[in-house]
């Protein structure tokens, strides 16, 4: 049997063989590297500020004339002569159609004949009259005879004034068949061909665009513009030393180049819509815009 001594000084040994054991394992994991660190990331900053932000909304438009004239004549008859073409552009003043004179210069010479005639009847009623007033002086001609001489005179006077009329309308009517542009712009279609019967104030000849300039119209919402007025700090109407800054698109996506101007607010708001009407105005130098045309 084995000295307890000598097993308790083997046991001994053991352990200090193992710590040994145990230090050189440490040392060695303690004397490998691990993988080098991340180099570091660079990250940039914005700095934050508030600011105002514009918003902007489309609205579904329309573009006008700036002037449409419906061209009728004053005086009927068959449509004898067009003189521009359909489309052309016109200056003020410029003939567009002729309507047959023949009837309106028989009409004159007739009205310019009974005006002699009552001229003529006038000056002899004159001479009757200083000759009755002569005789009346020396009681040759009675009261009711004299009266009569004045009556007549005074009758053949109006008579000629009348006519005086007549040869006016007469005249007034002749240059009616002449229909002439009052404004410039561009013809639309003719409605009638040559040899058509019109009718005095009636008939549709064609409509005259004037487009140099145009009106683009559109409608906002009740609500929008509270909210504009809101954010403006008045009504944004047309006398508004910044007014509202619009812009036009084409119905191809692409900005119209001219800048529009705040031209007309409605000062009420439609019941039935519950939308207010505004209207812009562009120029259109190059025609480009059209009446009737689609924008936003």
């Amino acid at each position: 049997m084995p000295d307890s001594k000598s097993v308790a000084v083997g046991s001994k040994m053991m352990r200090r063989a193992l710590c040994v054991v145990a230090a050189a394992l440490v040392l060695v994991a303690c004397s490998k590297k691990g993988p080098p660190p991340p180099p570091p990331v660079d990250v940039s900053t914005v700095a934050v500020a508030p600011q105002a932000a514009t918003v902007a909304e489309d609205y579904v438009a329309e573009t006008e004339a700036v002037n449409t004239v419906e061209i009728r004549p004053r005086v009927g008859g068959v449509l004898e002569k067009q003189v521009p073409t359909e489309g052309e552009r016109l200056k003020v003043g410029a003939v567009l159609f002729v309507i047959d004179q023949q009837p309106y210069i028989a009409a004159l010479a007739q009205a310019k004949a009974a005006l002699a005639q009552s001229e003529a009847a006038l000056i002899q009623s004159q001479r009757d009259l200083g000759r009755a007033k002569s005789l009346s002086e020396i009681d040759a001609v009675s009261q009711q005879e004299l009266d009569a001489v004045v009556a007549k005179n005074d009758a053949n006077r109006a008579s000629v004034d009348a006519g005086r009329a007549l040869v006016r309308t007469g005249e007034l009517n002749l240059g009616y068949t002449t229909i002439t542009s009052p404004i410039d712009g561009v013809m639309g279609r003719a409605q009638l061909r040559l040899g058509s019967l019109v009718a005095a104030n009636t008939t549709l000849l064609t409509t005259l665009y004037q487009t140099d300039r145009m009106y683009v119209n559109f409608s906002i919402s009740e609500q929008r513009l509270l909210t504009l007025q809101r954010q403006l700090g008045r009504a944004p109407n047309q006398d508004s030393p910044t007014p509202p800054p619009f812009r036009v698109f084409l119905a191809d996506g692409s900005e119209y180049p001219q800048r529009p101007r705040l031209n007309f607010i409605d000062p009420a708001v439609n019941q039935r819509t519950g939308t207010l009407a505004i209207r812009l105005e562009v120029d259109n130098p190059q025609h480009l815009l059209h009446a009737g045309q689609f924008a936003r």
